[in-house]
């Protein structure tokens, strides 16, 4: 007997019922803002990816198959991609603006802030997709879903042991990638 990975609540909205996609918002909001401001350490930025992301997700939900992956593993896959166009976009806005100056002629330290969060940001996402995807998977699920190890094990049928083998080669693998592209420690 397989084990349900998909809440029926997914499954309800999977098929356009709006008060369960309106449970799926409640239940991940929280969890969603904090991933996006672990990466943009912005409030409002982090807002407003938040209500972009729900409403791709809508947008995407009719598109969702259950392949036996757990769902919050799905939706931080998701989340990930989104990170990563909106870095994207905001990179193509970059290099064709002249540097913010403020009265005094000064550039605006803020946007040179913003702009290297911006590509540190991208560093790490691109070290993240550079592991084999089932080490990814528990990156996402232990750093930015913060599970424990016994909640990963549950959601990918592995055992802890092998949870934190994974995890711990990984975090091998990321800090080879990070060492590449020349981030120091």
């Amino acid at each position: 007997m397989q084990t349900q990975t998909v809440p029926e609540s997914v499954r309800r909205a999977v098929t356009g019922d709006v008060c369960a996609f309106e449970e799926l918002y409640e239940a991940h909001r929280t969890r969603m803002f904090r991933y996006f401001y672990q990466h943009t350490s912005d409030q409002a930025d982090s807002e407003e990816l938040t209500q972009s992301f729900f409403v791709k997700l809508w947008r995407a939900l009719p598109q969702f198959e259950d392949r036996g992956v757990p769902f919050v593993a799905w939706l931080y896959r998701m989340a990930r991609n989104h990170l990563v166009d909106h870095y994207r976009s905001m990179r193509r806005r970059a290099a064709f603006s002249e540097p913010l100056e403020n009265a005094e002629g000064r550039r605006d330290e803020r946007a040179t802030i913003d702009l290297q969060r911006c590509e540190d940001s991208l560093v790490l996402t691109h070290a993240l997709e550079a592991l084999r995807p089932k080490q990814r998977e528990i990156v996402v699920l232990r750093f930015y879903a913060q599970l424990n190890t016994t909640e990963i094990a549950t959601a990918m049928g592995m055992t802890e042991g092998a949870v934190r083998v994974q995890q711990t080669r990984a975090l091998q693998a990321m800090r080879r990638e990070l060492d590449r592209e020349g981030v120091t420690r």
